[in-house]
């Protein structure tokens, strides 16, 4: 791994216990994709770095399903941004471009498996995007 790559970005990852033994049917390289596409936005837009936490628990909504969580300490994202990002589809890509059509495709793949996915300002100030799954 690239050494300032390491330096810039710090990653923390936890699963809850309760969370350790469900198991989503989904296919892996999608369930890929959403996970690098969260991670990626977050890398693109704090060049200078940040924080990434990734959190799995039990969803306190669901039973038998789980709670991904993932947030940062980085530059954040507006509240129009947010709002946007909140709507039911991202129906074009001006709506996607300031945080980029991967977040497009989180949205396309969490709707196909009937996920919810919520995008809002982390504890920190940065980016939390939460998908109950």
């Amino acid at each position: 791994m690239n050494r300032e790559f390491e330096q810039k970005y710090k990653f923390d990852f936890e699963i809850e216990e309760d969370a350790s033994n469900i198991i989503l049917k989904v296919n892996e390289s999608l369930y890929q994709r959403v996970i690098e596409n969260i991670i990626n936005n977050s890398i693109h837009h704090n060049p200078n770095g940040c924080s990434i936490k990734i959190k799995i628990s039990k969803s306190i909504h669901r039973s038998h399903k789980l709670t991904i969580e993932f947030s940062d300490d980085g530059i954040g994202v507006s509240a129009e941004q947010l709002k946007k990002l909140n709507t039911a589809v991202l129906n074009n890509l001006e709506n996607a471009q300031e945080h980029g059509i991967g977040l497009r495709i989180v949205k396309q793949i969490a709707r196909y498996y009937k996920w919810s996915v919520q995008f809002s300002t982390s504890e920190a100030g940065g980016m939390k995007v939460v998908i109950e799954a």
